[in-house]
């Protein structure tokens, strides 16, 4: 795109940028190479194709307190299955289940003053996902089921949905839902309860 070469001239393919690259919807890509790394001009144009691979994207939700703002402080951890077959909807992340080889974690993250929290997806990390809440502020109630996910062919979660998965003691978490108005307007939201007195 420089321009300015003289025919029979020998150029070289410009290595001269980012080789990791986030898009606005929150996908990471790769570079992986050139289809040439030098072409010589010969009467026309030359065009080096660059390939690029997907890696996997940012899913971003806002977590809310009662009043419907943002919580702070609450800690989420994402699962990667690791066992045979499809995992059943009572296959939950636990300590055993881990030990077992059953999940791999992939990353925890804490939401920030907004409520919001930022989880990269791996697409090479997994067929089914988990979404684990692992560490509530002291006035809220930590969900004792988990969330699981696919991922469609586009990389991204599949029908931008979560599934509950009920805990030990037969509840599901809390749904996610799509925000509709304010800075976060459709994102996914999951809030909270606070925690009855006893």
């Amino acid at each position: 795109s420089k321009g300015g070469y003289a025919d029979q001239t020998v150029v070289n393919a410009d290595n001269n940028f980012p080789t990791t690259v986030n898009t606005k919807d929150g996908q990471r890509w790769e570079f992986v190479g050139w289809d040439e790394t030098t072409k010589k001009i010969d009467g026309a144009d030359v065009t080096f194709v660059g390939k690029w691979k997907y890696v996997g994207y940012h899913f971003s939700f806002i977590k809310l307190d009662d009043h419907e703002k943002g919580l702070k402080d609450v800690e989420f951890s994402l699962y990667a299955w690791k066992g045979i077959g499809i995992p059943s909807n009572k296959e939950l992340v636990t300590t055993e289940s881990i030990t077992a080889g059953k999940w791999q974690q992939l990353e925890t993250q804490v939401s920030q003053a907004d409520g919001r929290v930022d989880l990269f997806v791996s697409a090479a990390a997994g067929t089914y996902f988990q979404l684990v809440e692992t560490k509530t502020p002291n006035s809220y109630l930590k969900p004792s089921g988990q969330w699981r996910f696919t991922l469609a062919e586009t990389g991204l979660i599949k029908d931008n949905q979560l599934i509950g998965i009920a805990g030990d003691d037969g509840r599901l978490p809390p749904e996610f839902k799509e925000l509709t108005t304010g800075e976060y307007a459709g994102y996914l939201s999951l809030k909270n309860e606070t925690r009855q007195p006893t």
